[in-house]
């Protein structure tokens, strides 16, 4: 395994948002988290974590041990679940949305960036303890990563299984059964695999995964302790009831103070967009940080004055609430921004390992963080990078392309190896058009500024249906290209998969397929923690 290039994670990111600012100008957004995103601070929030954690250990480590040993964790993980009891250890923890078969590959990344991140501060600070936790992210009713997942075809294409979830439209995942999951996705992988000395492994890896789960939320939660069943890592599945029952001081304090953190959070948004940012996260001001799982699925509750509490099915007085957090505590789940208090009142966190838009919407937070009488774990980026196949390396220095260049348009690299102008030609009139619908515009607002806006709404739909036709006009031009048209197009189908980072798109099995388990040690020992780059990384030693 060799890194062929690298940038740093910022190249990906658009300047000018808060992840960029984060990871770039600090200075910027400091007074929205409460330390930088160095390691070195670590003391300083375990000072913190020393006045504020007040969670019973010794039953955090049980309910801990019941659910990691239902997903027959081995002894390393459960080791790591009861040094919990003792105050000198601490969590590190990041979380993902339970996608299908763990969903794009992003899911792995941050897992091995707590289990590394939890090396290094063990060796950093050995008067402590760290241990790496995944929150399975299981409350969430979206399920548009929940039904689906996607692969690189043995043709160098993007293939994605998609699951028929309609039914379940608005329940959180973890109460999605897992027989939702048939014989249909082996099928699949079957299918679109290489044939290797790895993919019998693996798809009976996925099969006893599926076999052995209730739920889809279960099936995440298989697979991703199957994979680092020697690392010690903690799942943690915030759905289930144990989880709930320890945290009822915490949702208690919502039922009888409903909207400070809506307030707080609206507050905080406010001055980010004052800042020129993107409000991430938008409430209305009667809307509670929590939701009930209802007969129809999740539902946000609401409270007023007049109204007291209700959701989309029905009224709710304190009292009844009070009595649901008692005998079903499972039927109440967090709202984005209650979520991470949750997590860190359970947990004794002092690192969260996030991505780009957890760092995005967590830049609301501190103040919601201080209302509850805690203080924001350290916030820090998950490692990123792009995994190469041998051939794809090959072609990139072949036709010395750097990997960046095929983000966005590859119109540009074409034009060297073929100089065939349709693709110039439409491009050229599309910005045409939009500039002469600049003019429109300008003209139609001095007589009707209502009508300008229409127009501008016109314009944009305008612009995204060309951009459409340019991409279907440089594949066509690909098709009837030579072999470095077709290769080069399927250079960007490998590292920017549907205009997307890899990392964001690919399942980890893709690759597993072809390098095996011990692939995910081998990316461990390449990326580097301590830096927000992004690697671009050729594994494997021939062609399958």
């Amino acid at each position: 395994m060799t890194i062929l290039a690298s940038c740093p994670q910022t190249d990906l990111l658009s300047p000018e948002q808060i992840p960029f600012d984060y990871l770039a100008h600090f200075d910027k957004l400091k007074e929205y988290f409460s330390l930088p995103p160095n390691i070195e601070y670590v003391p300083q929030v375990i000072q913190f974590k020393e006045r504020e954690y007040r969670t019973d250990r010794k039953r955090l480590v049980k309910v801990l041990l019941h659910y990691n040993a239902g997903l027959s964790a081995s002894s390393q993980t459960m080791e790591a679940i009861k040094s919990l009891q003792h105050s000198s250890t601490y969590a590190v923890v990041t979380g993902q949305q339970a996608g299908l078969l763990t969903g794009p590959a992003v899911t792995i990344y941050k897992a091995l960036s707590v289990i590394k991140l939890c090396g290094l501060l063990n060796e950093r600070y050995p008067s402590y303890r760290f241990v790496p936790v995944f929150w399975a992210a299981t409350e969430d009713s979206d399920l548009s990563e929940a039904d689906n997942f996607s692969v690189l075809s043995r043709d160098d294409e993007v293939k994605t299984f998609r699951l028929n979830l309609r039914k379940n439209m608005g329940r959180p995942i973890g109460e999605i059964g897992a027989h939702e999951v048939d014989r249909t996705i082996i099928n699949f992988l079957e299918a679109e695999f290489i044939d290797s000395e790895f993919k019998v492994d693996l798809l009976g890896m996925i099969s006893d995964s599926l076999a052995q789960a209730r739920t889809l939320g279960d099936f995440f939660s298989c697979l991703i302790m199957r994979l680092f069943a020697e690392q010690g890592l903690i799942l943690f599945d915030p759905m289930k009831r144990e989880f709930k029952d320890l945290a009822r001081e915490l949702l208690g304090k919502e039922i009888e103070d409903p909207l400070t953190l809506t307030r707080q959070v609206e507050q905080a948004g406010d001055e980010l967009e004052s800042l020129g940012y993107m409000r991430p996260i938008s409430k209305t001001d009667n809307a509670c940080s929590f939701f009930l799982v209802e007969k129809e699925g999740r539902r946000q509750v609401y409270h007023g004055p007049a109204r007291g509490f209700w959701t989309s099915e029905r009224g709710h007085s304190r009292q009844e609430l009070l009595k649901i957090l008692r005998e079903t505590p499972q039927k109440f789940t967090t709202c984005v921004y209650l979520r991470p208090l949750f997590q860190d009142f359970l947990l004794p966190t002092v690192v969260y390992v996030g991505g780009p838009g957890e760092i995005n919407y967590i830049a609301q937070l501190k103040e919601v963080y201080q209302a509850r009488g805690m203080t924001m774990p350290i916030i820090y980026p998950r490692v990123s990078c792009t995994l190469l196949e041998p051939k794809v390396t090959r072609w990139l220095r072949k036709y010395e392309i750097d990997p960046l260049e095929l983000k966005g348009s590859i119109h540009h690299i074409l034009k060297r190896f073929n100089q065939n102008s349709h693709v110039d030609r439409f491009q050229q009139r599309h910005s045409a058009v939009l500039a002469e619908m600049d003019g429109m515009m300008r003209e139609v607002e001095e007589l009707d500024p209502t009508l300008g806006k229409a127009l501008a709404r016109g314009r944009r739909t305008t612009d995204k249906k060309l951009r459409e036709m340019s991409k279907r006009i440089e594949e066509r031009a690909a098709e009837k290209g030579g072999v470095e048209i077709r290769q080069i197009s399927k250079l960007k189908t490998h590292i920017f998969p549907l205009d997307r980072p890899q990392e964001g798109v690919i399942n980890i099995f893709s690759f597993l397929v072809k390098g095996g388990l011990d692939l995910l040690n081998e990316i461990s020992e390449a990326i580097n923690v301590e830096r927000p780059d992004h690697p671009f990384i050729t594994y494997g030693s021939r062609d399958k």
